[in-house]
């Protein structure tokens, strides 16, 4: 290349940098204003909307969010106000948005938009008359709002069904109250279709303010309760637990809570972010707001937690238990948390045939002491009194007193005994046999525990992999009966779909069975009540059995190492086999009774003995010894 063609490259690239830097400059800065109820997480919301735009408009626009235009209402309806008009008023904000309930109720309620206003976080538009939940856009201009597919009545129809409640308190924050939710025509059409009535119940110095208004109610449904959202709400919801009140949740991390059931999911804050960001272009595209759609949809699904039902003494029905999510079935935070350790030392402790056995080495060890107590020195004292008549004394010339006492003592010690040596020896390995079998029994109730341990956990596995199975068909199902609406399949894939539903729940079904008999096993094995309520920790997060797993992976790396240790191992079991150990034991026994049966033709057995006798006492007739010549007659 020569020094022309550089000289002309150069220039194209310096043109276009100056063009490039020309129209950066000439771009129009967008300000967006936002007013929000005073919500925590704001600043990661506002952080997160602004990462997002800037991927999506900052090649074409200058976007900014000044922390001037950040507006947080402090919960305050009045205040909200303020700020929104601030906004509409000052000319640097082109956009507005309205985030939150509260802020979203606010804005709602007004009749006139001079700039484009989109508003996140409202719950019904029928209260604020701009258009019904089945309306796909605002039909206001300059105003657009993102609907959730989420409804406060068919929240209370689902919850009808899983609690035939009479008289139900629904909780909200208190200037949601104000906005009287409860006049649309589908609200009461879903209290008259129950035969129900229901309670205002408005939060507004706190949960107490629910706590003091419980009368005459038999449930509630808790809606968003504004600044007690994050911290009260789960204190609330488990009072009303401990005052057995079933709790319809405004959403599934309200059933995380504790509350009893909810159908709408947790929000998805990045596609909520997105849907904003999609608005934002559209009004820079210059589109009209009133035509942009307002619905988001999230997967809905009953779910109910089992483990407040349970604690509220409430058992729903099996219509209801086959269809819904069930959170912690198989989980009670009242029943002890077992690891495998504890597993099988519970078994070992609480086994009768181990508490047998053990009893059964005792009286070996018994048997071992007396036989040794043969080689033991026997000491004797005995006395002995005699007492005859005094005639035959006196006839007798004094040889026998009337009355005689007299003390003997007498020391024996065994000095060889062959059968004594050979019954210590016989007695010592029944006792090694005796001791080895229980350790066999110990062995292998823990080996039954451990089984049954992991029986559970396997059992626990295959429940989870049904349930993943049945929300993908359900899915599937749901897509299909969407091809299906628009033409683009027809019924029998719906019906295929529909039959493998059926089939899964069946499976599921058959799951949970399994899970709750092998949990019987174990109760049996601990010798607990059958229906003794426990939850089973992951063996993977226990440390001695993840530090076992972490040993095979750094010994065990090819075929040669594992053929070492599976030999070692055979030759470990070989040595410490409890079996082996008690055969021996009990082949030695007989080996020295034969050898004691022979040497008793001919090994004598040798020991000492010694005596003393003396004469105590004599009194009465005869007593004195008679004499002759001087000398006494004994």
């Amino acid at each position: 290349m020569n020094k022309k063609q550089f000289f002309i490259i150069g220039l194209v690239v310096l043109f276009s940098l100056c063009g490039q830097q020309t129209w950066a400059q000439d771009k129009k800065i967008i300000t967006i204003g936002i007013v929000h109820d005073g919500l925590a997480n704001s600043d990661t919301f506002i952080k997160n909307l602004n990462i997002e735009l800037q991927a999506l408009l900052g090649s074409k626009h200058k976007i900014e969010i000044p922390a001037n235009k950040r507006m947080g209402a402090r919960w305050s309806a009045d205040t909200a106000a303020s700020y929104y008009h601030q906004l509409i008023n000052d000319r640097d904000v082109d956009i507005v948005l309205g985030i939150g309930v509260l802020a979203s109720s606010v804005i709602a309620q007004k009749k006139h938009f001079p700039k484009p206003v989109i508003i996140l976080g409202i719950i019904n538009p029928e209260i604020y008359h701009i258009g019904s939940l089945n309306q796909s856009s605002s039909g206001v201009p300059n105003l657009s709002y993102i609907l959730f597919n989420q409804s406060i009545e068919r929240d209370l129809d689902t919850f009808f069904r899983v609690y035939h409640y009479k008289n139900i308190g629904i909780v909200f924050f208190d200037e949601i109250i104000k906005l009287n939710p409860f006049s649309s025509a589908s609200f009461k059409a879903v209290m008259e279709k129950n035969n129900t009535k229901h309670k205002a119940i408005p939060v507004k110095k706190g949960i107490n303010d629910v706590l003091t208004r419980l009368k005459d109610v038999d449930a509630l449904y808790i809606g968003h309760i504004g600044k007690f959202e994050a911290v009260e709400k789960a204190r609330l919801i488990e009072e009303l637990n401990n005052r057995r009140l079933p709790v319809f949740g405004f959403s599934l991390k309200d059933t995380k809570q504790g509350a009893l059931a909810a159908i709408a999911p947790e929000a998805n804050m990045s596609k909520i972010i997105r849907r904003i960001a999609l608005d934002i272009e559209a009004v820079l595209e210059g589109e009209n707001l009133a035509d942009l759609p307002v619905h988001i949809s999230f997967e809905e699904k009953l779910t109910i937690n089992m483990e407040t039902a349970r604690q509220i003494k409430f058992s729903p029905d099996f219509s209801i238990l086959s269809q819904a999510e069930l959170l912690n079935e198989f989980q009670n935070k009242n029943a002890g948390l077992l690891d495998l350790n504890q597993v099988m030392q519970q078994a070992v402790e609480a086994n009768l045939a181990l508490k047998i056995q053990e009893l059964s080495v005792k009286s070996d060890e018994k048997e071992v002491d007396l036989a040794k107590s043969k080689y033991l020195p026997t000491f004797t004292i005995s006395a002995n009194g005699i007492q005859i008549d005094k005639g035959r004394a006196e006839g007798i010339l004094g040889t026998t007193a009337e009355r005689t006492i007299s003390g003997k003592l007498s020391l024996e010690q065994v000095i060889y005994s062959e059968p004594a040596l050979a019954n210590i020896s016989i007695k010592e390995h029944l006792l090694t046999a005796s001791e080895q079998y229980r350790a066999q029994v110990k062995l292998d109730i823990m080996l039954e525990a451990g089984e049954a341990y992991f029986n559970i956990l396997a059992a626990q596995t295959f429940v989870d992999l049904r349930k993943e199975n049945l929300n993908r068909i359900k899915k599937n199902l749901e897509i299909s009966k969407q091809r299906q609406t628009i033409g683009f399949s027809s019924h029998s894939d719906v019906y295929r779909w529909e039959s493998q539903l059926a089939t899964e729940t069946k499976n599921l079904i058959e799951a949970k069975k399994t899970l709750r008999l092998t949990k019987i096993q174990l109760n049996e094995i601990l010798h607990n009540p059958l229906d003794d309520k426990y939850t089973i920790k992951d063996v993977l997060t226990q440390d001695t059995v993840v530090n076992v797993v972490a040993k095979f992976k750094t010994h065990v790396r090819n075929p040669h190492s594992l053929q070492i240790l599976t030999q070692f191992l055979i030759e470990e079991a070989k040595q410490k086999s409890t079996e082996v150990q008690q055969l021996n034991a009990s082949i030695e026994a007989l080996k020295r009774s034969l050898i004691s049966i022979k040497r008793q033709r001919y090994v004598p057995v040798l020991g000492l003995r010694a005596e003393a006798d003396h004469v105590l006492s004599r009194s009465g007739a005869g007593s004195d010894p008679l004499q002759f010549n001087g000398r006494t007659m004994e």
